[in-house]
């Protein structure tokens, strides 16, 4: 019995559960460890897409010190899930010429695309499910250096490579590109056919 609640506890205690959220009161929010970030509290743009079996709420947000931001929710319907790990996802979705994972856990990601040669873009992703994805992306390099401080993530500055300011959307959204790349497989469940 000592076993289970051991396992118990360091199961509860183990996992750091994050959600980046964007609330009906238009704040963009990360819950990381106990500790809630407000990334936006305005919205200037909005767009939804639906694919064949993914959702896309797209968003485009103003941060306190009026620069553009992108939101994005990724949802897949329940009986598909992401067919690749997080990063390997994002980067079919930006369509990535290289990228750099800065710090990557369970539920958050930090990383780094090179859209174009020497053009590099800063995410921050969380990732704890297998069928959303949420991740935000835009930052300038001193507004991401906060960020990461804040969370309190090591990461040595000299692998963060100067970003560009992102002015409209990256990301690849067509069904063109889906099905050329495909995101998405079915759920396997135990015992079905």
């Amino acid at each position: 019995m000592k076993f289970f609640i051991a396992l118990l506890a360091l199961f509860l205690l183990g996992c750091t559960p994050s959600s980046l959220t964007l609330e009906k009161s238009q704040k963009l929010i990360l819950n990381q460890n106990s500790k809630e970030y407000t990334f936006s509290d305005r919205v200037l743009n909005q767009e939804k897409m639906r694919f064949i079996n993914i959702d896309v709420e797209r968003y485009e947000i103003q941060n306190s010190s009026s620069k553009r931001l992108f939101f994005e929710q990724l949802y897949t319907e329940t009986n598909h899930e992401w067919r690749y790990g997080s990063v390997e996802t994002l980067k079919s979705i930006f369509d990535v010429y290289n990228s750099n994972t800065l710090y990557f856990s369970a539920t958050l990601l930090l990383i780094q695309f090179e859209i174009e040669p020497d053009k590099y873009v800063n995410i921050l992703a969380e990732t704890s499910g297998t069928q959303d994805i949420s991740y935000i992306y835009g930052f300038s390099n001193e507004e991401y250096k906060k960020v990461i401080k804040d969370l309190g993530v090591e990461v040595r500055e000299s692998e963060i490579k100067k970003a560009y300011e992102v002015r409209e959307p990256l990301t690849k959204w067509t069904q063109k590109h889906l099905i050329l790349f495909p995101l998405l497989q079915p759920v396997f469940r135990r015992g079905s056919f």
